[in-house]
């Protein structure tokens, strides 16, 4: 037992992961104030769209800035079959997917033709095209965007059916099962021969096809399962805000959180989105909180649902992006100190 305590799993050991996992299960339940909570299961849900990332970018070395596509996907996906369809959020889900996967090969196959900037340049620009289009189509709320109908459970079955719930506690295990399938598939990908093809695509791209890897189909399953992880996050967004619109699903900004949290922990590795989404998303919280204010607000109000206000405001932008400026900070510094990110520093001082 105590050798297996021992192992380590990427420099990390198993009891210090083990007593992660124990703390994020405990932790809700410890503590009660609605927006801990609540940044808790943003670190989560973001720690899982950094790790989806991963799987195309650490691993196949293929940095995407329009990831914030599947995460639109999935969020208004699940948005407009509620209101519109009348079709429960489980129901939602297999026809979300469907479609990320459909948009992902769709976007894959041109683009995997390119190669460094200008991969990186053409991802942007076609999340920023259907960003564009999206804005101004009626049926999907235009810039509005589409808010859900508030549902009155009868009981935890019929919430989770209907997707809505009256507490946070639902929504934080639910983001914390979300981020555990999200490293089972990036662990279960790493170890695979897949992922070793993955790891030589990276290394040298020519020298893998000339020895029989089938390049653009490596990088097409890379694609496809990590947009299939990202629109899972989406409809789980849109399910906890109640509230889906544009720029706050689908922008750059949203691509370029995912993706500085992968290289703030520690690109290419299990961890490291992990912890980069536990250092980013509490600071930047934290600071949009502050110094736009709402952190005054009175934890009573926040009790009695002035929390679903809150979230709706930063769902809108709420903050003035100064979120953005602490990520470039934060990757300043690494980039200067510790390129290995927050992972490499932890292998280091261990």
């Amino acid at each position: 037992m105590r050798a297996w305590l021992g192992h380590r799993v990427e420099g990390l050991p198993v009891a210090a992961i083990a007593a992660l996992g124990i703390a994020l299960a405990v932790y809700p339940l410890v503590a009660t104030l609605p927006f801990w909570r609540h940044v808790v299961i943003m670190s989560m849900l973001y720690g899982a769209m950094g790790v989806a990332w991963n799987i195309l970018g650490g691993l196949a070395g293929q940095v995407s800035f329009g990831h914030a596509l599947y995460f639109g996907v999935g969020a208004y996906a699940a948005a407009y079959c509620y209101k519109v369809l009348g079709l429960a959020p489980l129901v939602s889900i297999p026809i979300a997917l469907a479609v990320s996967c459909v948009a992902a090969v769709l976007v894959g196959l041109p683009t995997f033709r390119l190669r460094g900037h200008y991969f990186v340049l053409a991802s942007v620009f076609i999340m920023e095209g259907i960003h564009i289009v999206v804005s101004n189509w009626d049926r999907f709320g235009a810039a509005i965007g589409l808010e859900y109908p508030v549902y009155k459970a009868k009981g935890f079955a019929d919430a989770l059916w209907h997707g809505q719930f009256q507490d946070k506690l639902p929504y934080y295990y639910l983001a914390f099962l979300l981020l555990g399938l999200a490293l089972v598939v990036f662990r279960a990908i790493q170890r695979s021969p897949f992922g070793m093809f993955l790891v030589a695509i990276r290394e040298e791209q020519d020298a893998a096809q000339s020895l029989g890897v089938n390049v653009a189909r490596c990088k097409l399953y890379a694609l496809v399962a990590s947009a299939a992880i990202t629109t899972l996050c989406g409809t789980f967004y849109a399910q906890y805000v109640l509230y889906v619109e544009p720029s706050s699903t689908m922008s750059l900004v949203i691509s370029l959180e995912i993706c500085f949290i992968a290289i703030l922990g520690g690109i290419g590795t299990l961890w490291g989105p992990v912890l980069g989404a536990f250092v980013i998303v509490p600071v930047t919280e934290l600071l949009r909180a502050y110094l736009s204010g709402r952190i005054a607000l009175d934890m009573s109000a926040l009790a009695d649902g002035g929390i679903a206000a809150w979230l709706e405001y930063y769902a809108r932008g709420g903050g003035g992006n100064l979120d953005i400026l602490a990520y470039g900070l934060m990757i300043m510094l690494i980039a200067r100190f510790q390129p290995a990110g927050v992972l490499g520093f932890l292998r280091r001082i261990d």
